[in-house]
Order: C-alpha cells, then sequence, then structure tokens
C-alpha cells in the first residue's frame, strides 16, 4: 500500500497534506530539485503540480536542468515559465479551475488545469540548447539550426494547427508542441520533429 507522497505502480503521485510535505516530497523525489518554495500555493495546487510532474519523470526521467520550483506573487506577467531552463516558476494566482477554463474555451489544447501548464514549461527544460554560449559572439547549434529552419517553413502551420503563442518563439513552439503531445493533441508532423531530436 502506498502512503501519501509516493509515487504509485502508474506514475501516480499520491496527494499528501501540507505545503511542508509537498516542498520535502519533492526534494526528495524529484531528480536535480535543489530548491522548493511554494509559498501562497493552496495544498491542492501543490498536489496538482506534483501529480504532472511525478508523471512526467516516470516517463522521461530527469526533467532536463530544472533544479528548482518557486511559486511567485500575482504582480508578474506570465502564468508559469522555466527561468533559465531550470527554475519552474508559477503564479500563485492560477489554478486548475483557471487553466481548465481556457483549455474548455480551446485557447490551448493541452491538458487542463496545471497539468497543461506544467508540461509546456517542463518542455523548455527538456528542449536542447539552441545556441552555443561558450563561443563569441554565440552560434546556433545543429538542434538550433534544424529548428529554425523547420520554424521558419511551418510558420503558419504552427500557428493554425498549435497555437498562435506557439508560432511567436522557436523554443514556445517546442514547448507547446511537448504539452500537446501529453494530451494526445499534437499534429502527426510536429511530433516527428520532436521525436527526430529526441524530445
Amino acid at each position: 500500500m502506498s502512503g501519501a507522497g509516493q509515487i504509485t505502480g502508474g506514475g501516480g503521485f499520491t496527494p499528501v497534506t501540507s505545503i511542508k510535505e509537498a516542498e520535502d516530497w519533492a526534494m526528495k523525489n524529484i531528480d536535480g530539485i535543489k530548491n522548493v518554495n511554494f509559498g501562497k500555493y493552496s495544498i491542492e495546487q501543490a498536489n496538482s503540480v506534483l501529480d504532472e510532474i511525478s508523471n512526467l519523470q516516470v516517463k522521461f526521467g530527469k526533467l532536463g536542468d530544472m533544479e528548482s520550483i518557486e511559486v511567485v506573487g500575482k504582480r508578474q506577467k506570465f502564468a508559469g515559465r522555466m527561468q533559465g531552463g531550470k527554475n519552474l516558476q508559477l503564479r500563485v494566482d492560477i489554478t486548475d479551475a483557471y487553466n481548465k477554463r481556457a483549455f474548455e474555451m480551446g485557447l490551448t489544447k493541452s491538458k487542463p488545469g496545471l497539468a497543461g501548464l506544467v508540461d509546456h514549461e517542463i518542455g523548455h527544460t527538456m528542449t536542447p540548447h539552441i545556441f552555443d554560449v561558450s563561443v563569441r559572439p554565440p552560434k546556433m547549434t545543429k538542434f538550433g539550426e534544424g529548428l529554425d529552419k523547420f520554424f521558419k517553413a511551418n510558420k503558419d502551420k504552427i500557428k493554425t494547427e498549435i497555437s498562435d503563442y506557439a508560432a511567436t518563439a522557436r523554443h514556445e513552439f517546442v514547448a507547446e508542441v511537448f504539452a500537446l503531445r501529453e494530451n494526445n493533441t499534437a499534429p502527426k508532423w510536429a511530433i516527428k520533429f520532436m521525436n527526430e531530436w529526441n524530445i
């Protein structure tokens, strides 16, 4: 029998009952995590985030370079972001209900609730580096060149078949496809691109 806060057989996370338990669980169970601060999140929000992260970790193993999870205030303009490819930041007022409404309105094809937001942000940390910053001036990596070519050739299709947001930037395209693929709503041509680069 699984206790609270364990990863169960199918990758499902067993909800915990306090924010401290949620933070402790993340520190002990998410590969690479060095800091967790759920701040003013409700336990329902924290459990929702950890459930999706545990599912992704069971599926993919280590989740890119992610090192921390942080809940930030309402003044931030983003719902969530993967700062520096390492720090998962989620705005305190973005809830399951908020994102479920976005899903029901057709604004996103990713999973409803916080799961879709988490999937998108994890997609950023799972994206290979687009630029090699160890050289001056920075130059595109092999992946960056492939992504740039694909993005330019398919920008209209990206906008109509994935989302307007996916068409705003190369890395947003990858993160959106990652999230849609987790909900089985990504178009086959986009999944093919992801598979070619082992994303």
